[in-house]
């Protein structure tokens, strides 16, 4: 007895549609894979085996890559209706902040966007992307590294910080660079960033030479033992002292340097403001709403524990309430900019 003809029809039509979504799960998650694979070698340079990213939190020495910041893809499934709605929310309100601040305790009016660009060393912080038409504004001891990296691939450690500066441009392609491509920039609280630099410099690596210079120069200044500056380690007090005493040149230094003077946070109009406190969303958001990219790059998660809140306690409480008002003075439209708390960790 034969197979009635429509039954039959019915029977190749359920097949094809098995078999068509079966094919297309696979092509699914091999594009997962191979953009997972492509996203390693932007960010390290190195084959998907090792897929740690290799910087490290500066107060706590750990590294991002121990479970918390592995290059991955699996943020897609967080981004949804709700999820964008709420980071586009917090968007427009570090803009306002901004805007709000800069408008009442920043003088804006002396410099506009075609005298910056005349002067190169007003773009020392500026970082272009071609590909994604993009301008990072970098600041030191917030994720810095990590960032540069992604634009900056195949390029040596030494070198990150060089290549493709804006400062290197002639004032045509500056001027349309800052003009017409989109910008961005990471901050952290500034007092936090400031514990980040001291523990750094100054304890991790207290061998780099200009900081070891620094040091001795540091003790010999404000330690009140003369006999104890065999010890070439400043203290935290020391170094906020150091810091905001009246020598303004030694403000200048990128790795300490304010928002506002430094990375110019008034003058330039960023298209987006993220933060290390929030980054584990704000890299996601980044890289799909601002570069319109199909792959998502995971932030680090933000590792702000009690042992970092412990440490940033013990620094801040050795530190006379003068000179802490000094540094705060310092950092003050930084705080009032990006709308930080203007106090210490108690």
């Amino acid at each position: 007895m034969t197979t009635p003809i429509m039954p039959r029809i019915r029977l190749r039509v359920a097949f094809t549609v098995f078999y068509a979504f079966l094919i297309g799960g696979i092509c699914f998650t091999a594009n997962r894979i191979y953009h997972q694979h492509k996203l390693i070698e932007l960010m390290t340079g190195e084959s998907p085996s090792n897929k740690a990213v290799k910087s490290v939190d500066a107060i706590s020495g750990t590294p991002f890559g121990q479970g918390s910041n592995t290059i991955s893809t699996e943020n897609t499934e967080n981004i949804t209706a709700s999820w964008l709605q709420d980071m586009e929310a917090i968007q427009s309100e570090r803009q306002q902040t901004l805007q709000t601040a800069c408008s009442k305790y920043v003088n804006q009016s002396f410099m506009t966007l075609e005298e910056f660009a005349s002067d190169p060393n007003n773009m020392v912080s500026l970082i272009y992307n071609d590909k994604y038409k993009v301008i990072y504004n970098f600041v030191h001891k917030v994720a810095s590294q990590h960032l540069v990296k992604i634009f900056n691939k195949n390029v040596d450690v030494e070198a990150l910080y060089t290549a493709n500066r804006l400062n290197k441009l002639k004032y045509g392609a500056a001027i349309m660079r800052l003009r017409n491509y989109k910008k961005f920039i990471f901050i952290r609280d500034p007092f936090t960033r400031f514990v980040s630099v001291y523990r750094n410099k100054f304890i991790e690596h207290p061998d780099e030479k200009y900081f070891k210079l620094l040091s001795k120069r540091i003790v010999q200044k404000y330690r009140e033992d003369k006999k104890s500056n065999a010890e070439q380690m400043p203290t935290f007090s020391e170094f906020v002292d150091y810091i905001t005493g009246y020598d303004k040149s030694r403000r200048a230094n990128t790795h300490w340097s304010s928002y506002v003077t430094r990375n110019r946070a008034c003058l330039l109009k960023h298209d987006f403001i993220g933060k290390l406190e929030t980054m584990e969303d704000d890299f996601p958001y980044l890289f799909q709403h601002l570069l319109h990219t199909d792959i998502i790059i995971a932030g680090p998660r933000n590792n702000t524990t009690t042992g970092h809140t412990s440490i940033l306690q013990n620094l801040y409480s050795g530190v006379s309430e003068k000179s802490i008002g000094k540094l705060l003075k310092f950092y003050e439209n930084d705080f009032r900019v990006f709308g930080y708390n203007m106090s210490v960790p108690k």
